[in-house]
């Protein structure tokens, strides 16, 4: 038992995390992702939310595209919403998302940030 008023270790996931967010804004790939929890979202949401996981840094793609991949060629407004519940944005790369002829479309954290993470990630609008 540590000494009292001793602060306790900082647990394993915090690490990860910084570690992945410190990577994902130079726009790098991180090297290990902290545990996350998707289970607050549909079981759609949770499908598209892998999918985007899939997305490699420096490539996009269309919210309809999604929607293909996803095998709901009909959903890509669906697909849209479900990219602005996303619960962890940076982690999971929603921003990656564009809608029709590469315009930016919408970005939870709004379309600067949006566009900051795209640039570190060789993209230039």
């Amino acid at each position: 038992m540590p000494p009292v008023g001793a602060k306790p270790p900082p647990k394993p996931w915090l690490h990860q995390t910084h570690s992945a967010i410190t990577s994902i804004l130079a726009g790098e790939v991180p090297e290990e992702l902290p545990p996350l929890d998707l289970s607050v979202g549909t079981k759609l949401q949770q499908q598209l939310w892998h999918a985007l996981m899939h997305i490699s840094i420096g490539s996009t793609c269309s919210y309809s595209e999604l929607a293909h991949i996803l095998q709901r060629p009909k959903a890509a407004r669906t697909c849209g919403q479900a990219c602005g519940a996303n619960p962890i944005p940076l982690i999971i790369p929603c921003h990656r998302v564009l809608a029709k002829g590469n315009k930016l479309g919408g970005f939870s954290a709004g379309l600067d940030w949006k566009r900051k993470l795209l640039k570190s990630e060789g993209h230039s609008f």
